[in-house]
């Protein structure tokens, strides 16, 4: 539809102190495709929106206590440039599919775009910044956005690019270029030729997890419930997304760990396909209060719920919050022996927010 569409690129119209750069768009025009930059603008006016129901609840929700006119669309926060909340509430609602008058229609490397239904026509917005590729990964446990992005990508260009990396069994692999011009050292020694492998994927997740890696600022971790998202400082100051996900890729992992033995483990609870998962005697646990969590050799969903809070609380130096979402995580947990052990919580029934 977009091709049929005139290209309007929307500048600067406005700046305030409240919203920072703001662009117009208008619902009750001819239809048109806006290129709206991220780079450039925080904010958009929304002209004759009265006929998006779905939109107007978007654009109601504020962002951080300071709230936008209920005539805009906050995109970025303008003193940080993180994405606003109503922009991510925007996206995720197209990616879901629940919406009959925001629909999804593509993403890619630094892109994404959405149909907006006005009055009597059909705009297409197409968002760009390279900030959008995080929010594309943590959206790509929908079909629609994990179809459209690119399978693999290439660490040399100057591009800050986003590709999924699917494993349905051990002969996968997909292309990520020459990693010469990769940051991190240890990250070129786990990569090798031009493809990523399974074992390299799995190598990868393990060294993110690490001690060394999460002290690493070359590379980034973090976990939908449904893929593994790794974000890798690359050339001329650019940051390549990973998605890893696939049968193939979880189950490289342990579904159980022992917080007693002398072995750092990690651990994939999922919790949709399971109750209570080994986690072994807790007795070597170094935190007293994750010890008064777990009971038995299991760490049930109730206990994982509880081992979460505790980790998001930051109040335990033993117990570490590492990266996850509304309905998943990651926790370290400091046991026995000089151990880390590393779980990967997921399950519907959860809400970590």
């Amino acid at each position: 539809m977009s091709s049929e569409l005139k290209i309007k690129e929307v500048g600067v119209n406005k700046v305030s102190a409240a919203s920072g750069n703001t662009g117009v768009v208008d619902l009750g025009d001819r239809g048109k495709e806006y290129h709206i930059d991220l780079e450039s603008l925080d904010a958009l006016n929304v002209l004759d929106h009265k006929h998006n129901a779905d939109l107007q609840a978007v654009m109601t929700l504020g962002q951080d206590g300071k709230n936008f006119q209920k005539k805009q669309i906050g995109l970025t926060d303008n003193e940080t440039g993180e994405l606003d909340p109503e922009f991510v509430a925007l996206i995720t609602l197209a990616a879901s599919g629940e919406s009959e008058m925001i629909r999804f229609l593509d993403a890619g490397d630094g892109f994404v775009s959405i149909e907006v239904d006005g009055d009597w026509s059909t705009d297409v917005f197409r968002f760009e910044g390279d900030q959008i590729n995080k929010l594309l990964a943590d959206l790509s446990d929908f079909e629609d956005v994990c179809d459209a992005l690119d399978k693999g990508l290439d660490l040399k260009n100057k591009t800050s690019e986003i590709g999924v990396y699917l494993y349905e069994d051990d002969k996968d692999r997909a292309f990520h270029g020459n990693d010469a011009d990769v940051d991190s050292a240890a990250v070129k020694a786990i990569l090798g030729g031009s493809s990523l492998d399974l074992d390299e994927a799995v190598a990868l997740t393990e060294y993110a997890l690490s001690e060394a890696g999460q002290a690493d600022d070359g590379i980034r971790i973090d976990y939908t419930g449904s893929s593994v998202i790794l974000e890798i400082e690359a050339s001329r100051d650019t940051v390549d997304t990973l998605v890893l996900k696939g049968d193939a890729f979880f189950e490289a992992f342990n579904t159980t760990v022992n917080l007693k033995n002398n072995a750092s483990q990690i651990g994939v609870f999922d919790y949709d396909n399971g109750n209570g998962f080994f986690s072994g005697d807790d007795g070597n646990v170094d935190s007293s209060a994750a010890k008064a969590i777990i009971g038995g050799s299991k760490i049930d969903a109730e206990e994982a719920d509880e081992l979460v809070a505790l980790a998001l609380s930051g109040s335990d130096p033993d117990v570490r919050y590492l990266g996850g979402d509304d309905d998943s995580a990651i926790i370290a947990i400091e046991a026995s022996g000089d151990t880390v052990d590393t779980i990967l919580i997921s399950g519907d029934a959860f809400d970590f927010a």
